[in-house]
């Protein structure tokens, strides 16, 4: 749920192979039976400080092991590919996908590996609910107000980050439908909400830009973001 720097992803490109991993038809690589490492290296969320810390470095670089902001570990739930690499093929989420392909066009709906293989995902995340699809506002499930994070896509390409601040003086938060109108409001033809509550951040130019609701301010570790460049 947390975002950063707004702008177009370039990069895309299946990858063809990788260590620890099966590659798809088309290249996609699997990494995510490593539960039986992640077990043995996380005891309910902290570093077991007797294991080798270079062992740690090296799995995060070959991008076999989530090690997120404060270096405190965890996965990903749901669908969840970076570069290509698919590091959770959990697709059972009834919340919705959000997802980009090779040429930068974001997906949102109800995704599964196949699915993700056959339209060239090569970014993708687990959440929702979707607020806006093919360019039709997607009633969205009533809720309070809360800190909320969504991204969107205009017609043109342009990339859509929102962030809203809540449960603070100065901002109470807002509602799905809150988060629907705003993206409409901006051209959003594909749109989804994103974790928000404590998980509500935007880093942009080398410094938080909103104030994260949980306490002290300080933001929680998080096993995966958005990053634009």
């Amino acid at each position: 749920g947390c975002a950063a720097d707004e702008g177009r992803d370039e990069r895309g490109g299946l990858l063809e192979d990788g260590p620890a991993g099966s590659a798809g038809s088309d290249g996609l690589v699997d990494r995510s039976g490593g539960e039986e490492f992640v077990e043995d290296i996380f005891r309910n969320g902290a570093v077991d400080e007797a294991v080798d810390q270079r062992l740690i470095g090296e799995l995060h670089e070959r991008g076999e092991l989530f090690v997120p902001c404060g270096g405190l570990g965890g996965e990903p739930e749901g669908l969840t590919i970076v570069d290509g690499v698919a590091f959770s093929l959990d697709s059972n989420t009834t919340e919705g996908f959000a997802g980009l392909d090779r040429n930068g066009i974001l997906h949102v709906g109800f995704y599964s590996y196949e699915d993700c293989v056959a339209n060239d995902i090569v970014h993708a995340v687990s959440f929702g609910p979707i607020l806006i699809s093919n360019g039709e506002p997607v009633e969205p499930p009533s809720s309070s107000v809360n800190p909320r994070t969504a991204i969107g896509q205009r017609a043109d390409g342009a990339i859509l980050m929102l962030v809203i601040d809540g449960r603070q003086v100065h901002s109470i938060g807002a509602t799905y439908q809150d988060m629907m109108d705003l993206m409409l409001d901006y051209g959003a033809v594909n749109a989804i909400n994103m974790d928000g509550g404590s998980s509500t951040v935007m880093y942009y130019d080398g410094r938080y830009v909103n104030s994260c609701s949980a306490e002290g301010g300080q933001p929680r570790p998080l096993p995966d973001a958005w990053l634009f460049k």
